[in-house]
Formats: structure tokens, sequence, C-alpha cells
């Protein structure tokens, strides 16, 4: 358990450092979305026997506090996004591989454990599950605060 209040801890300073109190009252939708997608993946993923959690109070098999680690972790992906498609491409994989490596640290402290599963799977899913939530934070509109900064840093 000590781990998991570690990670989501460090995630949510890195939180209040990098977007401050107003980044999470313009992102909050991705917070959600990131939670949620996450939420839907994990649990299929260890109903189906892939993989498991451990040390931690889990509901439908996925441990409470690492949704908020994820929600944090949302918050803080939407914010950088970057506009152009080609940056985004590259920033989903470079993320996706940030992903991996936590995972292998979760299994390092045994917080994770894959049982029918391996590190290239996880990194297609994690590719997968990063474009379902730029997609849907997208549609809600979680840019825009950042694009009205940018156009009103323009005009000055």
């Amino acid at each position: 358990m000590t781990y998991w209040v570690m990670f989501v801890l460090a995630s949510w300073l890195a939180v209040l450092l990098l977007l401050r109190f107003q980044g999470i009252k313009e992102y909050w939708p991705a917070a959600l979305i990131s939670a949620l997608v996450v939420y839907m993946v994990d649990m299929t993923g260890t109903e189906l026997g892939a993989y498991r959690f451990t040390q931690a109070f889990l509901l439908n098999g996925v441990p409470v506090i690492y949704l908020g680690t994820v929600a944090a972790l949302g918050l803080i992906y939407m914010r950088f996004y970057p506009r152009r498609h080609w940056e985004q491409l590259v920033y989903v994989f470079v993320i996706a591989g940030l992903f991996l490596f936590m995972e292998y640290l979760m299994m390092k402290v045994g917080n994770f454990h894959h049982k029918n599963w391996n590190f290239s799977n996880s990194y297609v899913l994690d590719l997968f599950g990063l474009m379902i939530i730029s997609w849907l934070s997208t549609r809600v509109k979680v840019q825009e605060p950042l694009e009205r900064r940018l156009r009103k840093r323009a005009k000055i």
C-alpha cells in the first residue's frame, strides 16, 4: 500500500507544480476521461486474467488509489498535448513508453503482476488507451483553455 500512496502523492504534486489549481479547473474533464478509460481497460484485463494488481483496495480488480494517479496523469497528459498531428503521434509514443516504465516499477515493488501478459501487449494497450483519451478529451474541448491563452499571448 505504501508505494501506491507514493505514486498518487507524486502524481498530484506534479499536477500542482505543472498545472496549479487553475489548470486543474481547466483540464478536469481529462482527469475524468482518463480514469474512466483506464478503469474499463484494466477491469477487463484483470477479469480476463491477463494481469493483476495487489496491495490495495480493489474495485473490480482495479486499485481505487491507482485511479487517483491516473486522473492526475490525465491532467498533465492533456495539458501538454501538442496541436500538430505529427507531434501528437510522437507524444503518444513517448508517453506510452513512460507508462510502460511506470508499469515496470510497479512490478518491481510488487503492486502489479503479469499473468498471461507481457510488456509488448502493455505498450500496444497504452498506445490505444492514450489515443482514446486524446480523442475523447479533444471532443469535449479540453484543449480550448490552452488555445485561448495562446491567442491572447499572440495579441499582446
